[in-house]
């Protein structure tokens, strides 16, 4: 089923940018 499919894929992208985010903003307090 599709929109499954479609579902799947929102969550895990916006997990990843989430962590992307929190990676990024860690990375500009140690600089």
């Amino acid at each position: 089923n599709e929109w499954a499919f479609d579902l799947l894929y929102c969550v895990a992208f916006k997990m990843m940018d989430e962590q992307w985010l929190a990676m990024r903003a860690t990375y500009m307090d140690f600089n």
